[in-house]
């Protein structure tokens, strides 16, 4: 069962291709970056914010989302945007956010567009977006105005199957930091040992499995193929080799050989009539 949430917004992107998607409530909370694998969770500090000074008053500064982050987190910033603050509305590949906060001194819409490209079907599948910010001052006061915007660094963090970024920035650590004394002498400070305990060749089974657990149709063939993109640089029999495990099966071959005369099709793993390919 996929857990989509109860946060809705237009994807962003999703053209055959990974998507994520900011909902009405103002976060970037739904992630379906890695095909197959749908993570439901709030990055709090991937935000607009507005800051506003009407001329002779106070400046004011807000962040554009109703979802305030749990405990202390980014407790310096201003979450106080009440919910029934404004007004939202979707038309993939367009969404409108309309803000009209009574503490603010201008009324805000942002416009998000994912561009769909003629006859280019690669970039129209790229998970981007443009943000258009407009600002409308009801006063006849000058006000100043300007957007900001905040991204965490999230390099790495898709790597895993799992439904949340529990572990993300540690998620595949392979090194292990150790401390020794120094025996028979002394030495000023403190010596640190870095020391990599795998077997060859893991980095290379724990990427091979992970793919299998994803794209379950795929043989050791295609995962080889998908490797080689990757840069691995890897043949076949050292796939299907470092595939397998004293208790798993190599990642198997879907497609039956061909003989003269007959078509390769995919055959059914309960040995009944033959199954059209799926697409990734």
């Amino acid at each position: 069962m996929i857990d989509e949430g109860f946060w809705q917004g237009a994807p962003v992107g999703g053209f055959g291709a990974g998507t994520f998607s900011r909902s009405y409530r103002g976060n970037f909370e739904r992630w379906h970056i890695k095909a197959g694998v749908h993570k439901y969770q709030n990055v709090p500090a991937n935000q607009f914010a507005v800051f506003a000074q009407a001329d002779g008053e106070q400046p004011v500064a807000q962040v554009l989302s109703t979802g305030k982050p749990e405990g202390s987190a980014l407790s310096t910033w201003n979450w106080s945007y009440r919910a029934a603050s404004g007004e939202y509305a979707a038309l993939y590949p367009k969404s409108w956010f309309a803000y009209r906060s009574s503490e603010l001194p201008v009324t805000l819409t942002l416009e998000q567009f994912s561009p769909v490209l003629p006859d280019n079907y690669k970039e129209t599948s790229y998970p981007v977006a443009l943000y258009n910010w407009y600002a409308e001052n009801p006063s006849s006061k000058p006000v100043t105005v300007s957007i900001p915007f905040s991204w965490t660094n999230m390099v790495g963090w898709f790597r895993d199957v799992s439904n949340n970024f529990n572990g993300a920035l540690s998620h595949q650590d392979k090194n292990e930091y150790r401390s020794e004394t120094v025996s028979g002498g002394s030495m000023p400070g403190t010596m640190h040992g870095i020391e990599s305990r795998q077997e060859p060749r893991t980095a290379l089974r724990l990427r091979i499995r992970e793919i299998a657990q994803v794209r379950v149709r795929y043989g050791y063939r295609k995962i080889r193929v998908l490797l080689n993109r990757e840069g691995w640089k890897v043949g076949k029999k050292l796939v299907y080799r470092n595939g397998r495990s004293k208790s798993e099966p190599a990642p198997h071959d879907m497609h039956a050989s061909r003989s003269p005369g007959r078509c390769r099709a995919n055959s059914s793993p309960s040995g009944g009539a033959a199954r059209a390919p799926q697409l990734f």
